[in-house]
């Protein structure tokens, strides 16, 4: 397995069950420790489904201390890792779309407007100057 670890570039391995579930997440320095790696399920596994928000992603990260969670999707099978940096990528990318938008003017305009000539009209052009009649 540590083979695996150090083929893949990677400082953890995700340990699944026979469903592909994760049950746990040693670091590369636990698997040079270990003779056999437990089938028992990490209860302090940070993990989320994946239509978890972003808040819930961060909010497991935080109280794991781990920078990262698991993702699971359909019947809990493990999908991938997202990290601390990816999340926090995508609030900042959500805050700048949202003030972009907030320039931008609401709805669409199709329709055409008529343009008047001006005509000369002594009231007009003399509140304009501020004189009164």
């Amino acid at each position: 397995m540590l083979a695996r670890v150090d083929e893949a570039g990677h400082e953890h391995a995700v340990i699944v069950d026979e469903r592909n579930r994760p049950i746990s997440w040693p670091s590369r320095r636990q698997l040079t420790r270990l003779e056999t790696v437990s089938t028992a399920v990490d209860p302090a596994l940070p993990v989320v489904g994946q239509g978890a928000t972003l808040n819930d992603a961060l909010d497991t990260m935080l109280v794991s201390s781990a920078g990262a969670a698991l993702v699971t999707g359909a019947r809990d099978s493990f999908v991938g890792v997202i990290t601390v940096e990816v999340v926090m990528e995508a609030i900042t990318r959500s805050r700048r779309q949202a003030l972009e938008a907030q320039d931008r003017p609401v709805g669409t305009n199709t329709a055409t407007l008529e343009v008047v000539q001006a005509q000369n009209d002594p009231e007009l052009e003399s509140a304009a100057s501020g004189n009164s009649l």
